[in-house]
């Protein structure tokens, strides 16, 4: 009995410190303040609390067909629009009684100059007398439509080699690129971009595997680590001891019961939500999975 419980405790340390990368889902997170904060990068709501779990928002939920009558497909639905007669005065009860039509998915091509802007999750701008879709960074040709991108991965406007300020809204020359580390100048903006992690070391804002050589590797102050002749991003698990913990304090936390170093759970938005709730995800699967195995058996 006594190998089983300490078996069972090695089990949930294993499980803990284990932190594999894959894509989460709004069912998977379990933490209510966590479920609301989740947002795409343009601070669309990706998910809901519903009473005692965390599904994903309503506004992603059906899909354009699901929407039956005009009402919903208007005011409910995301990326949609109304194909069929329409309300003239907006009155919601016969809005939702007008079934005459169906709900299709929008496309930038419906859309007017005045009203051309990225949604949804298509990323659009007015060219060539046409609201057109737009398909990577590059393309674009205003500052405001790179800035408003809905891309996985985040577009940024660069002016001589530098970040455009968020407070300038024009440029006579400018790029529009996916952005990197590369891109980020100070310490406190160094941290996680299109779900890439960033140190802040010997040249500044930058990828632990950007350094080739041992030295330069290491000279990262325990931030990265050589290993297998590449240097590799150090968890928050390889750190033995507070003091090495408080290298990435933004990052980890030191856990006093367990002795261990740890995600730090109260700055989410601070380190990727994969990173942390898979730590969670993996702990609990083990564990239930050892308890059953443990009820056959007995």
């Amino acid at each position: 009995m006594l190998k089983i419980i300490l078996l069972f405790g090695l089990v949930k340390n294993l499980a803990a410190e284990t932190c594999p990368v894959k894509a989460i889902t709004c069912e998977s997170i379990r933490n209510r303040q966590l479920c609301l904060q989740s947002k795409d990068y343009n601070q669309n709501s990706i998910c809901e609390w519903d009473q005692y779990k965390c599904t994903k928002s309503i506004l992603n939920r059906l899909p354009c067909s699901g929407y039956t009558n005009e009402f919903t497909c208007h005011y409910k639905s995301y990326g949609c629009r109304w194909d069929g007669s329409s309300t003239n005065n907006y009155d919601v009860n016969s809005m939702k009684s007008n079934v005459n039509g169906q709900c299709v998915d929008r496309q930038c091509e419906d859309v007017s100059e005045y009203f051309c802007q990225s949604f949804g999750q298509l990323s659009c701008e007015w060219q060539d007398g046409r609201c057109a879709q737009i398909t990577k960074c590059e393309d674009f040709q205003s500052i405001k439509g790179c800035r408003n991108s809905r891309f996985k991965k985040k577009c940024v406007t660069i002016v001589d080699g530098e970040v455009l300020p968020n407070e300038q809204i024009s440029a006579s020359n400018f790029d529009c690129v996916v952005q990197e580390c590369k891109h980020k100048k100070y310490q406190f903006q160094c941290t996680f971009v299109n779900g890439v992690q960033f140190i802040w070391g010997t040249d500044g804002c930058s990828v632990c595997s950007s350094y080739t050589t041992y030295q330069s590797c290491v000279g990262n102050g325990g931030l990265c680590f050589w290993d297998l002749n590449q240097c590799q991003n150090t968890q928050c698990q390889q750190y033995k001891s507070p003091t090495l913990c408080n290298i990435k304090r933004q990052q980890c936390e030191w856990n006093i019961q367990k002795m261990r170093c740890q995600l730090n759970s109260t700055l989410e938005n601070q380190h990727c939500y994969s990173e942390y709730l898979d730590q969670i995800e993996v702990s609990q699967t083990i564990q239930i999975t050892f308890i059953v195995s443990l009820t056959l058996i007995g």
